[in-house]
């Protein structure tokens, strides 16, 4: 009599583990697929910086680290600040946080050996050359002009005495040179309007002087009187030009000796050789733009 043994593979009962039998070697059953990664959201790319501002703003901020210009600016009668970083290398444009605002760079009362001393004196629209140590008065500096009739400032530019007048309120503005002595260099051309701008230390006796109303940028000889004017041209959308920068000039001098001036455009300047080297625009918000 034949005897036949069947086999029965029986499943094993209440396994509640997960995991999938791995299939003999040799057997062609393929592996199980991996998972599918949940796919990342890509970052929304970074909206393109721009200002928002009015005629009425001014430059607060102007600050040079390395290759990177981060510049401010000052709303209207206020202290908020509107910042960015300008990459020089390329001209980029990135939103930055406010740094802590400079200090005023209001002219200089005294002169640079530290013997003379200047004050404008309001109510006598004159200004007074005093002893620095002393106070005392040593002569009255009389800058009357029947156009420009209000003085503005007066202060040293190192020894040269440097006064401003306007059409009391209206622009344009002029300016005056006299020696620490008192004497008169010059009256300088009006060539820009020096109305509410404080000039800027180059090198030497040259001082810089950037226009009330456009980005033309005056390069003054304070010792001869000799200047020149640097032309640039302005963006022409609305803003920001350099106005009410009577707490800082609008200028930064790089390592290499050029200088960056900043109204509505950004300006590399050879002093020297009197050239523009490059220029770049300040970005407007698209509701400011032409």
């Amino acid at each position: 009599m034949r005897t036949t043994l069947v086999l029965v593979a029986l499943a094993a009962c209440g396994n509640t583990s997960d995991k999938q039998a791995v299939p003999a070697a040799g057997s062609g059953s393929a592996a199980p697929a991996p998972l599918a990664a949940k796919p990342v959201d890509a970052a929304a790319p970074a909206a393109p910086f721009c200002f928002a501002s009015n005629q009425n703003d001014a430059w607060g901020v102007v600050q040079l680290a390395g290759t990177t210009l981060t510049v401010c600016r000052k709303m209207f009668d206020t202290k908020a600040l509107t910042c960015a970083n300008v990459a020089l290398a390329d001209g980029r444009f990135t939103a930055a946080p406010a740094p802590a605002p400079p200090a005023s760079a209001a002219l200089a009362t005294i002169s640079t050996d530290g013997t003379r001393e200047v004050a404008l004196v309001p109510e006598r629209q004159d200004v007074e050359l005093r002893d620095a140590k002393t106070h005392k008065r040593l002569s009255t500096i009389r800058v009357h002009d029947s156009t420009f009739k209000c003085l503005l400032g007066a202060g040293f530019l190192g020894n040269t005495i440097y006064v401003t007048a306007d059409r009391c309120g209206q622009a344009p503005g002029v300016a005056w040179l006299f020696t620490s002595a008192g004497q008169p260099i010059g009256k300088l051309r009006d060539s820009i309007s020096f109305q509410g701008e404080t000039p800027f230390h180059d090198d030497g006796d040259t001082w810089l002087i950037h226009d009330f109303e456009s980005d033309d940028v005056l390069v003054l000889d304070v010792k001869t009187g000799a200047e020149r004017k640097l032309e640039i041209t302005s963006a022409d959308h609305c803003c920001p030009l350099a106005r009410g920068t009577d707490t800082i000039a609008p200028f930064v001098k790089q390592p290499d000796g050029t200088v960056i001036a900043i109204g509505s455009v950004i300006s590399v300047l050879d002093i020297a050789a009197g050239k523009i080297v490059r220029t770049l625009e300040v970005p407007a918000c698209p509701e400011m733009a032409p």
